[in-house]
Protein backbone atom coordinates (compact mmCIF):
# COMPACT_ATOMS: atom_id res chain seq x y z
CA UNK A 1 0.00 0.00 0.00
CA UNK A 2 1.22 3.51 -0.75
CA UNK A 3 -0.09 6.39 1.37
CA UNK A 4 0.41 10.08 0.76
CA UNK A 5 1.00 12.20 3.87
CA UNK A 6 -1.29 15.20 4.07
CA UNK A 7 -1.97 17.51 7.04
CA UNK A 8 -5.59 16.36 7.09
CA UNK A 9 -5.24 12.64 6.36
CA UNK A 10 -3.41 9.75 4.72
CA UNK A 11 -4.93 9.32 1.26
CA UNK A 12 -4.32 5.85 -0.15
CA UNK A 13 -2.57 6.19 -3.49
CA UNK A 14 -2.43 2.41 -4.09
CA UNK A 15 -4.17 -0.21 -1.97
CA UNK A 16 -3.00 -3.29 -3.86
CA UNK A 17 -4.95 -6.13 -5.48
CA UNK A 18 -3.98 -8.80 -2.94
CA UNK A 19 -4.87 -6.61 0.01
CA UNK A 20 -8.16 -5.61 -1.66
CA UNK A 21 -9.06 -9.27 -2.20
CA UNK A 22 -8.24 -10.15 1.40
CA UNK A 23 -10.04 -7.14 2.90
CA UNK A 24 -13.08 -7.43 0.65
CA UNK A 25 -12.68 -3.84 -0.56
CA UNK A 26 -10.31 -1.61 -2.51
CA UNK A 27 -9.14 1.26 -0.32
CA UNK A 28 -7.50 3.23 -3.13
CA UNK A 29 -8.54 6.87 -2.80
CA UNK A 30 -9.79 6.55 0.78
CA UNK A 31 -8.21 8.26 3.77
CA UNK A 32 -6.28 5.48 5.56
CA UNK A 33 -7.20 6.90 8.97
CA UNK A 34 -10.56 5.08 8.48
CA UNK A 35 -8.65 1.96 9.58
CA UNK A 36 -8.41 3.22 13.16
CA UNK A 37 -11.23 3.79 15.64
CA UNK A 38 -12.45 7.38 15.39
CA UNK A 39 -10.90 8.44 18.70
CA UNK A 40 -7.45 7.30 17.53
CA UNK A 41 -7.38 8.68 13.99
CA UNK A 42 -5.52 11.86 14.95
CA UNK A 43 -2.86 9.72 16.64
CA UNK A 44 -2.53 7.54 13.52
CA UNK A 45 -2.07 10.63 11.36
CA UNK A 46 0.48 12.14 13.78
CA UNK A 47 2.48 8.90 14.07
CA UNK A 48 2.60 8.21 10.34
CA UNK A 49 3.42 11.87 9.58
CA UNK A 50 6.31 11.64 12.06
CA UNK A 51 7.52 8.46 10.36
CA UNK A 52 7.59 10.29 7.02
CA UNK A 53 9.10 13.56 8.15
CA UNK A 54 11.67 12.37 10.72
CA UNK A 55 12.36 10.16 8.57
CA UNK A 56 12.38 6.66 10.04
CA UNK A 57 10.82 3.27 9.56
CA UNK A 58 8.09 1.75 11.71
CA UNK A 59 7.47 -1.92 12.52
CA UNK A 60 4.09 -2.95 13.91
CA UNK A 61 2.40 -6.19 14.85
CA UNK A 62 -1.27 -6.42 15.87
CA UNK A 63 -4.53 -8.30 15.54
CA UNK A 64 -6.81 -6.72 12.96
CA UNK A 65 -10.28 -7.36 11.56
CA UNK A 66 -11.31 -6.78 7.95
CA UNK A 67 -14.65 -5.24 7.07
CA UNK A 68 -15.87 -8.71 6.06
CA UNK A 69 -15.21 -10.02 9.58
CA UNK A 70 -11.97 -11.96 9.08
CA UNK A 71 -9.52 -11.46 11.92
CA UNK A 72 -5.82 -11.89 11.29
CA UNK A 73 -2.35 -11.24 12.62
CA UNK A 74 -1.06 -8.14 10.84
CA UNK A 75 2.70 -7.50 10.77
CA UNK A 76 3.53 -4.19 9.09
CA UNK A 77 6.67 -2.39 7.94
CA UNK A 78 6.25 1.29 7.09
CA UNK A 79 8.96 3.19 5.21
CA UNK A 80 9.02 6.85 4.14
CA UNK A 81 9.40 8.07 0.57
CA UNK A 82 10.20 11.72 -0.16
CA UNK A 83 8.45 13.04 -3.28
CA UNK A 84 9.82 16.59 -2.91
CA UNK A 85 11.18 18.87 -0.17
CA UNK A 86 7.72 19.09 1.40
CA UNK A 87 5.76 16.15 -0.04
CA UNK A 88 5.95 12.72 1.57
CA UNK A 89 4.52 9.27 1.04
CA UNK A 90 4.71 6.04 3.00
CA UNK A 91 5.09 2.52 1.69
CA UNK A 92 3.19 0.22 4.05
CA UNK A 93 3.90 -3.48 3.57
CA UNK A 94 1.65 -5.93 5.41
CA UNK A 95 2.44 -9.56 6.09
CA UNK A 96 -0.98 -10.98 6.75
CA UNK A 97 -0.64 -13.91 9.09
CA UNK A 98 -3.05 -16.72 9.87
CA UNK A 99 -6.69 -15.97 10.44
CA UNK A 100 -7.58 -16.38 14.11
CA UNK A 101 -10.84 -16.96 15.96
CA UNK A 102 -13.08 -13.89 16.10
CA UNK A 103 -13.37 -14.14 19.88
CA UNK A 104 -9.61 -13.45 20.05
CA UNK A 105 -9.92 -10.25 18.03
CA UNK A 106 -9.68 -6.65 19.06
CA UNK A 107 -11.78 -4.67 16.56
CA UNK A 108 -11.47 -2.65 14.30
CA UNK A 109 -7.89 -2.70 13.04
CA UNK A 110 -6.63 -3.23 16.56
CA UNK A 111 -4.56 -0.56 18.18
CA UNK A 112 -5.35 -1.69 21.72
CA UNK A 113 -2.70 -4.40 21.96
CA UNK A 114 0.42 -4.36 19.84
CA UNK A 115 2.67 -7.41 19.73
CA UNK A 116 5.34 -5.25 18.13
CA UNK A 117 5.67 -1.48 17.86
CA UNK A 118 9.04 0.10 17.25
CA UNK A 119 10.72 2.81 15.23
CA UNK A 120 13.41 1.66 12.78
CA UNK A 121 16.53 3.78 12.29
CA UNK A 122 17.15 4.25 8.57
CA UNK A 123 19.96 6.75 9.06
CA UNK A 124 18.35 9.75 10.78
CA UNK A 125 17.81 8.23 14.23
CA UNK A 126 14.43 7.56 15.76
CA UNK A 127 11.81 9.80 17.38
CA UNK A 128 11.38 9.92 21.15
CA UNK A 129 7.58 9.62 20.82
CA UNK A 130 6.09 6.19 21.47
CA UNK A 131 5.15 4.36 18.25
CA UNK A 132 1.90 3.03 19.70
CA UNK A 133 -1.20 4.98 20.60
CA UNK A 134 -1.97 6.58 23.94
CA UNK A 135 -4.13 4.18 25.91
CA UNK A 136 -2.76 1.19 24.01
CA UNK A 137 -0.32 -1.38 25.27
CA UNK A 138 2.54 -3.35 23.82
CA UNK A 139 2.51 -6.98 24.89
Amino acid sequence: MILDVDPTGLPVRLFGAGLAEFAGMDGTGLDFTWAAPEDQRAQLLARDTLCATHPCGLRLGMLATTNNGRTFVNNVMVLPVTRSASAYSLVRVSDVGPVVALEDAVKPMSVKNYTLAEWVDIGAGTPTALPWFEGSSKT
